[in-house]
């Protein structure tokens, strides 16, 4: 494991680090994260005024953005101190068409948009076609009984 600091503005992609290793955001410096990537990183902290923005356009693949955990560690993920920033935008993911009828499954508890997830935390449902009124709605993981 070891510590990157990004020092210039730029994306992540531009970035050279290791799995396991630390990317810290420093004073004054945006990076930027708008695909999914490859390699995990343990942790990604804006420090300062650092900024970090994640971003998706697509209407139908998600980004799922993983973090490398060894056996035995709780640290992980995005962090942010001071004065800095996550910001996470993207457009809603389109994961299926319904009939209207009752019981009727969208997606698999594990592939959202071609993307495995393990379970999404909510979907939201348009009341009827084209109502533009859309519901919250808790999904139900198919592996999971009562």
């Amino acid at each position: 494991m070891a510590t990157i600091d990004v020092t210039t503005s730029r994306n992540l992609s531009a970035v050279t680090y290791a799995q396991d290793d630390i990317i810290n955001v420093l004073d004054g410096i945006t990076l930027t994260i708008n695909s999914q990537w490859s390699i995990k990183p343990r942790l990604i902290q804006a420090l300062g005024t650092g900024r970090i923005e994640v971003s998706n356009t697509s209407t139908t693949t998600p980004h799922l953005q993983e973090f490398y955990l060894q056996s035995g560690t709780n640290v992980g993920g995005f962090t942010v101190q001071q004065n800095g920033v996550l910001q996470v935008r993207g457009d809603w993911i389109t994961v299926g068409t319904s009939t209207g009828t009752n019981n009727q499954v969208l997606f698999s508890s594990n592939n959202v948009g071609g993307v495995a997830i393990d379970y999404p935390s909510m979907i939201q449902v348009e009341t009827g076609s084209g109502t533009g009124e859309w519901e919250v709605w808790q999904p139900i993981p198919e592996d999971v009984t009562s």
